[in-house]
Parts: C-alpha cells; sequence; structure tokens
C-alpha cells in the first residue's frame, strides 16, 4: 500500500469525510483552516471574502473569514450542495476580483474515519498508511522542545513586530529582514541566542500550510548556506558583532563552521490550547520530517518550539 493515497471522488467515504469536516466547522474545531490553494506571492491581493460578503472582507486568509461569513449570512459550507458558500475572491486594492477559488479547495483539515487517517488538502482527500504516520510523529515528538529558548508570549499581529520587540531582550539579538546573501536575498533568521553555541531562531505564526513550508525550507536554506557559502559566514558573523554591542559581553559568539550552530523552528500557537505536534498539519509535520532528517545529516542539531500566543482584536 502506498504511504498515502486518494480518496476515491463522489465514494461514500469522501460524503462521511465532507461530513466529518461541515461538523467540525459548526463546532469551529481549530484543526480545520483555511488557506488559499496556491503561492500567490507573485499575484499580491489587498483583502479577501466569500461569495458576495465584500463587506466582512479581510486583508488575511483565515479560518475567521469563514466563521464571520458563517455568521453574518447564515451560510455554511456545502460540499454537495447548491445553496451553501462556494469561492474565495481575493481582490484589489480597487475591489476588482483577481482570483478565486472553490471554497472546498481551500480548507485543510485531518481527521479519522474507521479508525483510518485521512487528510484534506486542495479539495482532495487523503488515507495516511497508519505506520508512515506514526513514523513522522514519532520522530517529531523527539525533536520537539516543550522549553527550549525562552522567548516572550506572541501578541503581535506582524512578525516583524514581534521579532523587533523579543530582540531587545538581554538573550536575543533581531536578525529579522536582514539579509544573509545578495544574490538570493536570503534572511539568516530572524532572532539569534546562545546555549554553548549560536542558535538560530526561525519564528512563524502560521495561518497556513504554506507559513510552515516556508518557514521549514528558509531555516534549511539559510543553514546550508552559512555552511557552503563564504558571504553567507562573513554576513552573519558581522551581524552578530554588530547587533550584540548593546549585549552583556561575550554572550554573543561567531558561527565557526566546525562547530556548528543549532537552528530552532518556533512556532506561535494559541495560547489556550495544547502545545503537541498535532496542530501541525500532516503534510507540513511530513515537510518537517524531511527537513530535521537533513539537518541530521549536515551535522546541525535542529528542534522545533512552541511560542505562546495571545492577539487581542482591534
Amino acid at each position: 500500500m502506498s504511504k498515502i493515497t486518494p480518496v476515491r471522488k463522489s465514494s461514500e467515504r469522501e460524503k462521511r469525510l465532507y461530513a466529518k469536516l461541515s461538523a467540525a466547522l459548526t463546532d469551529k474545531d481549530e484543526r480545520v483552516k483555511l488557506t488559499i490553494p496556491e503561492m500567490i506571492d507573485s499575484i499580491g491581493f489587498a483583502s479577501a471574502y466569500l461569495d458576495m460578503g465584500k463587506d466582512i472582507a479581510d486583508d488575511e486568509v483565515t479560518i475567521d473569514l469563514y466563521h464571520k461569513h458563517a455568521k453574518q449570512y447564515k451560510q455554511c459550507f456545502d460540499a454537495y450542495g447548491d445553496k451553501g458558500i462556494k469561492e474565495l475572491r481575493l481582490v484589489d486594492e480597487e475591489g476588482r476580483i483577481i482570483k478565486s477559488y472553490p471554497l472546498r479547495e481551500c480548507f485543510v483539515f485531518e481527521t479519522e474515519d474507521g479508525q483510518k487517517t485521512f487528510f484534506l488538502n486542495k479539495g482532495k482527500w487523503y488515507q495516511v498508511d497508519r505506520d508512515f504516520k506514526s513514523k513522522i510523529d514519532s520522530y517529531l515528538t523527539k525533536r520537539f522542545c516543550s522549553k527550549g529558548i525562552p522567548l516572550p508570549k506572541y501578541t503581535f499581529k506582524y512578525e516583524e513586530d514581534y521579532n523587533d520587540y523579543a530582540g531587545k531582550k538581554g538573550h536575543l539579538i533581531c536578525l529579522d529582514r536582514e539579509i544573509l546573501e545578495k544574490e538570493s536575498q536570503m534572511e539568516p533568521c530572524d532572532l539569534l541566542s546562545h546555549q554553548g553555541k549560536p542558535v538560530l531562531i526561525h519564528v512563524k505564526n502560521p495561518t497556513s500550510p504554506r507559513d510552515y513550508s516556508h518557514l521549514f525550507n528558509q531555516g534549511y536554506g539559510s543553514a546550508w548556506s552559512i555552511l557552503e557559502n563564504d558571504e553567507a559566514l562573513a554576513n552573519i558573523n558581522d551581524l552578530i558583532k554588530d547587533k550584540s554591542k548593546s549585549k552583556a559581553k561575550g554572550k554573543f559568539k561567531n558561527i565557526d563552521r566546525k562547530k556548528k550552530f543549532k537552528v530552532v523552528f518556533a512556532i506561535a500557537i494559541d495560547s489556550h490550547r495544547k502545545k503537541e505536534i498535532g496542530t501541525i498539519p500532516f503534510f507540513s509535520r511530513r515537510t518537517l520530517f524531511r527537513i530535521l532528517k537533513n539537518f541530521k545529516v549536515l551535522g546541525i542539531d535542529a528542534y522545533f518550539q512552541f511560542i505562546e500566543k495571545d492577539i487581542k482584536s482591534d
């Protein structure tokens, strides 16, 4: 059996799974995510809304957008009917639709059915081999640090504001928006600390699986560049020297390729949620599994931790 197999369209299994999704939406189950089902960096958009709900448009695509629409318009998602919410629309500054997607392609959800695990991604359901899932989750559990680097609570809407704030702490410096190498315009990390050796901390407040993939791949790309690119190594060491001037003397040391460094993925999660790997969507856990394995090959100690999040609504 393949490790991940698609569920047949319009099958009884698919109908049961969509019923579970509908129930989860009604219960506001936090495992359900709403996301843009493709990379849209090159498109850009000013705001998004569902169907004709222009008056409750938002500048971010999150599950909150769905719940606001469902409450105001007394509509819900219906996978097979004609009366439910059907479409996610992205608009520009002038309110013109620049991209639209069937709503069913915008949900991400993981659930169980008959003691089997299923995952919804881009409008398709997949069955995940239990042994494969257990292998990934078991490995990630070992690379999860419940304490990790002391990081302040995440109370900001924008990551750059959080990183600037955290960088003022004595044991942290902010390297967000700094350049590691000119050609790629890659950033070294968001924050840097020191625990026997430099610790590169990559921070993300994820709203979609795409955010997780960006976080994990950026962290690996940065580490690889530091190990292989002399320009990148020189640049990050210059940044460490410059940014640590206001910190305790000798607190931060340069990166030495022979002694290596550590990498931490710091993921913001609502304060009321359990701090467990299941909060990360399965496909994103699979990516993290692969990335952490690659770090091991490089001889770099890498792990992930959660940041308690409590963002007050406006």
